[in-house]
């Protein structure tokens, strides 16, 4: 919601993550009520949706000028078929058809003038694993965002991730050469930013801090000065709609990282 106002024009949403977090609270602001799935569109065949664009759900009420490629949990299955054609595909199979490549399906989409001149941001939700749709978001993405709890377990799972993103950009030839590694951000954290923190998040996140200076050489990695600290009025929001046009404190947090991350993008 920050990009669609510091942008002043529409935000369009992609949901790769098949539990639809990011479809249900979006949905559930817009006042629709049952689910809905069209994020698969983007990753099939380009033969089989030519137009996936026509497939977007546009948004109402509070969320308008936003439009949302909604996700189900059928969408994994969809990734998975279409990653074992791919990896069972044989040589003298001929290879795709022309212009078909699994990872940049959805490159080819967003690259489209209908979807370049309309949208001020594409802002994609996928979960950190690489499947199909991750896969394909990280070809397509210019800068990458990485939430994360302030545990052990979650820094660790959050370094390991950052880990094979920069193993595959580094591979010959290189995958997602036009990514940027924007930073870790905190989030559900017990304090507002420059507040005191419990005794294992403040472990966590001096992890964090010295993983981004020793491997990426950067003191900014982790967006310290904008967590997403943990709120009642964030938290009542969750599943059901969007905090930030319910709540003017869930405004003034996702403002504040929203500027946060476009400082580093400039």
């Amino acid at each position: 919601m920050y990009f669609r106002k510091a942008k002043k024009k529409p935000v369009l949403l992609i949901d790769f993550d098949y539990q639809g977090s990011l479809s249900e609270c979006v949905r559930g602001e817009a006042g629709y009520t049952d689910r809905d799935m069209t994020a698969h569109a983007l990753i099939m065949p380009p033969a089989q949706f030519p137009n996936p664009e026509i497939y977007c759900r546009e948004m109402r009420r509070k969320v308008e000028d936003v439009f949302l490629f909604p996700a189900d949990y059928p969408f994994a299955t969809i990734e998975n078929n279409e990653m074992i054609a791919w990896v069972r595909r044989r040589p003298d199979d001929g290879g795709p058809a022309q212009g078909d490549d699994l990872i940049h399906r959805l490159c080819q989409h967003l690259r489209r003038p209908e979807i370049q001149n309309k949208f001020g941001a594409v802002i994609i939700d996928s979960p950190p694993r690489l499947t199909t749709g991750a896969i394909n978001a990280l070809s397509a993405a210019t800068a990458l965002i990485v939430p994360t709890t302030l545990d052990d377990m979650s820094a660790q799972a959050a370094q390991y991730f950052l880990q094979q993103i920069d193993r595959m950009q580094n591979a010959e030839p290189p995958l997602f050469p036009a990514l940027r590694i924007v930073g870790i951000v905190p989030s559900i954290v017990s304090s507002a930013p420059g507040g005191k923190l419990q005794l294992q998040e403040a472990r966590a996140l001096a992890r964090l801090k010295e993983y981004g200076a020793t491997k990426w050489g950067r003191d900014d990695f982790v967006i310290e000065e904008a967590w997403v600290q943990r709120r009642a009025e964030i938290a009542r929001a969750a599943g059901i709609g969007v905090a930030y046009v319910r709540s003017t404190t869930a405004e003034a947090i996702f403002d504040k990282l929203g500027q946060a991350i476009e400082k580093r993008l400039t």
